[in-house]
């Protein structure tokens, strides 16, 4: 899929993670991709938009809504996104 100024990457920042909050400012080199070792195609799973975004209901409408609560985005997981 092609991004242009009429397809635009969607962003979703995971500010509400441990990770985020815990960690100290960082220079980020680069992304890396990796599968999560799970046959799950959706994405909602894995990435919920944070509370206050200000574009929140729009990801929910692309993205889905993880129903069971148990994604990257919350302050009571040991786990998050990392540069």
């Amino acid at each position: 899929m092609k991004y242009n100024t009429g397809n635009r990457p969607m962003v979703c920042m995971q500010t509400q993670s441990v990770c985020y909050k815990g960690t100290r400012p960082m220079t980020v080199r680069g992304v890396l991709w990796h599968s999560t070792g799970a046959n799950n195609p959706n994405l909602a799973r894995y990435v919920q938009p944070s509370d206050n975004a200000p574009d929140r209901d729009r990801m929910l409408q692309i993205i889905g809504v993880n129903r069971y609560k148990n994604d990257i985005n919350h302050t009571t997981r040991q786990m998050g996104v990392n540069a």
